[in-house]
């Protein structure tokens, strides 16, 4: 009984720190069966915080933005710019922003040389296994080696790519998150009143989890990925936690990572917001 008192204080502790303790998190996101996370917070001109934890986070992971929806405004921009909707993120977004070719792109081809950096996706939880050859067989799930509680899911891609699969680092996704604080550059933005469209608060993120927060950004998941981009009302500062934990069943180990990512979210943001 002792023990557990001392190691309950000691997480409590950890947790109120300023940054997080790094054993808090690694001691939550083991919990939430989370294997790796890349975290950093920005404000407009600096990254104040950027930590890597577990399996092979930092340095290529993969985000998103979902909604069949998007696909659509793809298209659309693609008739009217004469551009593939790749060609058009690459030279109207990517390459005006100063990150590298090799940091950011769609097409798992692009990471041939880098094939090291791209970050591995597991599930853990072994009974989802005929689940997934029997629902998405295309992804080919698998046992993950030398584990009998993991599967491990290799890199994939979808049809409807405009809506997933943008794959970049975590450094590489803030330099286009701190751009967004400072209302972007005529560059990239021409329209100012493009601004105010993407601040229109579609659906309450963090009215649920957060009561009384407002955050501007999204969450997303996929199979073996789960990630977070938020910004505070302000438009002060913004975080990116960049993960391959799974939330994709919605039974209580996804109810559990994303939990955990939302307090490693609230922590970070009361840290780096006082």
């Amino acid at each position: 009984m002792l023990l557990y008192l001392l190691f309950g204080i000691t997480v409590t502790i950890a947790a109120h720190q300023c940054p997080p303790c790094r054993t808090w998190i690694e001691h939550q996101l083991r919990n939430a069966h989370i294997p790796g996370l890349a975290a950093i917070v920005v404000n407009s001109s600096d990254i104040l915080y950027e930590q890597d934890f577990g399996f092979h986070s930092p340095p290529g992971n993969v985000t998103y933005y979902t909604n069949v929806g998007a696909v659509w405004g793809a298209l659309a921009i693609e008739r009217i710019s004469g551009l593939t909707f790749e060609n058009y993120v690459r030279q109207g977004i990517i390459d005006p922003s100063g990150i590298s070719t090799s940091d950011a792109s769609y097409r798992l081809s692009s990471f041939t040389m880098r094939k090291i950096d791209l970050v591995d996706q597991y599930v853990y939880n072994v009974s989802l296994l005929s689940i997934y050859h029997q629902i998405i067989p295309q992804l080919n799930v698998v046992q993950a080696t030398n584990s009998t509680d993991w599967l491990y899911i290799p890199h994939y891609s979808i049809s409807v790519y405009p809506a997933a699969m943008l794959r970049m680092s975590a450094r590489s996704l803030s330099i286009y998150l701190r751009l967004f604080l400072n209302n972007f550059s005529p560059d990239l933005l021409r329209n100012v009143s493009s601004m105010n469209e993407m601040l229109h608060v579609s659906r309450q993120e963090g009215s649920l989890d957060e009561p009384g927060v407002q955050y501007v950004g999204h969450r997303g998941w996929m199979p073996g990925v789960a990630h977070t981009m938020m910004v505070n009302e302000k438009r002060s500062l913004g975080i990116i936690l960049l993960s391959n934990g799974d939330i994709t069943w919605s039974d209580s180990l996804a109810k559990q990572a994303s939990s955990t990512l939302t307090d490693i979210t609230g922590q970070l943001f009361d840290c780096f917001e006082q």
